[in-house]
């Protein structure tokens, strides 16, 4: 049984085209836009509509009201989201509907713009399905991850077990299955893929923009984003982890090591402020740096000529490029010796070297050190490592 589902839903890619002007750069709005042409001013306006909910904004004064005033508009938006992919809302009445009620506005250039959107789903369905068919074979269990490159015996070669082996790296439940939403695009979408709690998203274009050398044979998938649901999958499986449960704790309710990772990264991100990613904070920055270390450790393809301790593994995002590179080599490990992400693993990422270089304070490091000579006292089997099985693993890096 595929531990994945690859699907294509008209009403759900125009959805998304709706929500991703609350989760994205208006940089990235205005690519969208260009890409559909006037097709989606409906989505436009209505946003400039919901930003301004509720209507009467004359009792928000100072900062504090306007977060409180965002805090009711995304809890709202939240509700909805979380319905359509239970189900609960399935077609576009049912969405304008679901505006109406929340929001109390008129979302009748909504319709509008769904109807442009439906004219452009059902021209391009046929490469749609096309591209659909390929990415599930892919995909399958059976695919093999890198047939023309050796790869170290203990680690996974085949899509299914590389599935189920990131689900006990993370811990998430074999009858919980990711579906992929795959998103037509008329031009580049500049946004190859995102991913949310209810699932993983990847775009393309319904036509090619490049040499055909750079496609998989029979569409206009581009060949380096064929792995992209793969870096989204590992986003999903991250969110529906118990350890990302752990982060949404109070502080102090937190484990240890956890709460030192997540203290100096804040930190840190508050004084070195991101000006490209969107939503810059500890626990993204550990979502993109597994994403990014594993997607290299079961594609080793992607490592040849390249060194992880100074090549980029994430653009975008400076702390979350340094912090992949300190987990690339951890999470190589834990893949390889079948450990799970509370085996310890926040206490290795907080103990390395290069994580106190690049995050800490010595104020921190010191607070830090207390942290790990306390987890050592108490648990001295917390991490429950075979040193030459280690040793090993760690040659196969530089190898």
């Amino acid at each position: 049984m595929e531990q994945i589902e690859f699907k294509s839903d008209e009403f759900i890619s125009f959805y998304c085209l709706f929500n991703m002007w609350f989760g994205v750069s208006e940089k990235t709005q205005d690519t969208i836009l260009s890409t559909f042409g006037t097709q989606l001013d409906g989505i436009r306006h209505l946003r400039e509509k919901l930003m301004a909910y509720p209507s009467d904004l004359s009792g928000f004064q100072g900062e504090k009201d306007k977060n409180e005033h965002f805090t009711i508009l995304f809890g709202h938006l939240m509700e909805m989201h979380t319905d359509v992919f239970k189900g609960k809302i399935g077609n576009i009445d049912q969405m304008s509907q679901a505006l109406s009620n929340r929001f109390g506005i008129d979302s009748s250039e909504l319709l509008n713009a769904y109807q442009s959107y439906q004219a452009f789903f059902s021209q391009n369905k046929g490469i749609t399905d096309k591209n659909l068919n390929v990415i599930k074979h892919l995909y399958s269990e059976s695919s093999i991850m890198s047939p023309n490159l050796p790869t170290d015996k203990d680690m996974p070669k085949t899509m299914g077990a590389y599935l189920a082996s990131m689900r006990h790296f993370f811990d998430v439940p074999a009858d919980k299955k990711p579906t992929v939403y795959l998103h037509p695009f008329p031009d580049d979408p500049h946004l190859s893929g995102w991913s949310t709690h209810s699932g993983p998203h990847q775009t393309f274009c319904t036509k090619r923009l490049e040499s055909d050398e750079n496609y998989v044979e029979g569409t206009t998938m581009l060949s380096r984003r064929i792995a992209t649901p793969l870096h989204e999958i590992t986003h999903w499986m991250f969110e529906n982890s118990p350890m990302r449960g752990e982060f949404k704790k109070m502080p102090e309710q937190r484990l240890p090591a956890l709460q030192q990772f997540i203290s100096a990264i804040d930190k840190y991100l508050k004084e070195n402020p991101e000006t490209e990613y969107h939503s810059p904070c500890a626990p993204m920055a550990m979502h993109e740096a597994l994403a990014s270390s594993l997607d290299r450790v079961m594609r080793p393809e992607t490592m040849k000529n390249f060194d992880y301790k100074t090549d980029k593994l994430y653009h975008g995002f400076k702390a979350g490029n340094d912090l992949a590179r300190i987990v690339y080599p951890i999470v190589y490990e834990y893949i390889a010796m079948g450990k799970k992400m509370s085996d310890g693993f926040f206490e290795r990422v907080v103990a390395d070297k290069e994580f106190q270089k690049c995050f800490c304070t010595p104020k921190h490091k010191s607070s830090l050190r207390n942290t790990l000579r306390t987890l050592a006292n108490t648990q001295t089997n917390a991490t429950d490592l075979n040193h030459l099985a280690l040793q090993k693993k760690r040659n196969a890096l530089n190898r």
